[in-house]
């Protein structure tokens, strides 16, 4: 049973560059981003094995998978091989996060299996682990973990309009400036973008695209995780936070039209006042 662990650790990493500061190790490069094929284990460092049976290579094996949107997945590799790849990692995100958000996941390889894969409650059984399938599970978990950062990026959202809603209810003021509704409008459109540009939510993998056995593994995953339902109860979210938007940025606009109306009736009447003014300067004296 292999390890796996997935990070999010900001919201844009350089693969490239990260890439560079790691000459020694393979790589294979796609879309999405790079995957590190890290030195095997040692023999010493494995669990006790009964007899003199073959060491299996996948229990030797480890890789680092980096993506470009921001999630690092780590294969067979222990704490303080991560925490150093995640220092890396960091240095290469443009805004890292304080608190990284993480996922645990196991992987079975068992050559005996009859099917490609099989989707166990807390793992997945696979006939065989090679970099495709590397490929599509860390794909998944990688989203999974940044996902998880936008829900909470949105419950913020949320958490602020609740307490507007309860504040202006309380007190019947609207008590947010124009230019914080004009912030959430903003941030609310730019965390829809990435969910569906940067993370590819609503795309396929490519390797799951190409081959019908890899797709078994990502389809099975992807509603493992929730991913099309967690992403559906984002997007209400979302387009509940712009409606509120749009609901407070008229009453501000309307606000605005009141005022400008009221300083064009005070201009209106100074320049009446200015006229009567002028006419009774104008007209002679009545005599007596």
């Amino acid at each position: 049973m292999l390890p796996v662990r997935a990070y999010y650790v900001g919201s844009t990493i350089d693969v490239r560059a990260l890439a560079k500061q790691m000459p020694a190790y393979p790589k294979e490069f796609n879309r999405e981003g790079v995957i590190i094929r890290m030195s095997p284990k040692k023999v010493a460092e494995l669990p006790s094995i009964d007899g003199d049976a073959p060491i299996p290579p996948e229990m030797l094996s480890r890789y680092l998978v980096v993506f470009k949107f921001g999630s690092v997945v780590f294969y067979n590799m222990g704490h303080k091989e991560r925490e150093e790849c995640l220092k890396l990692a960091r240095s290469f995100t443009s805004t890292p996060l304080a608190v990284p958000m993480t996922d645990d996941y196991r992987v079975v390889v068992r050559p005996t299996l009859t099917d490609w894969a099989s989707l166990e409650s807390d793992h997945i059984v696979l006939k065989r682990m090679d970099i495709n399938n590397i490929s599509v599970i860390s794909s998944v978990l990688a989203q999974t973990v940044a996902l998880e950062h936008y829900e909470q990026k949105v419950d913020g959202m949320v958490e602020i309009f609740s307490k507007l809603n309860k504040s202006t209810e309380l007190t019947g003021d609207l008590n947010i400036s124009k230019k914080r509704l004009f912030s959430l409008v903003a941030e609310n459109n730019n965390t829809l973008t990435e969910l569906i540009t940067k993370l590819g939510l609503l795309g396929r993998s490519d390797t799951a695209w190409q081959y019908a056995q890899y797709n078994i593994v990502w389809e099975g995953l992807r509603q493992d995780f929730e991913l099309e339902d967690r992403f559906q109860d984002l997007d209400y979210k979302l387009n509940l936070i712009q409606t509120q938007v749009k609901f407070y940025l008229e009453i501000l606009q309307n606000r605005k039209s009141d005022a400008l109306e009221w300083i064009i009736i005070v201009l209106i009447s100074l320049e009446i006042c200015v006229s009567l003014y002028d006419m009774a300067d104008k007209i002679p004296p009545i005599p007596w």
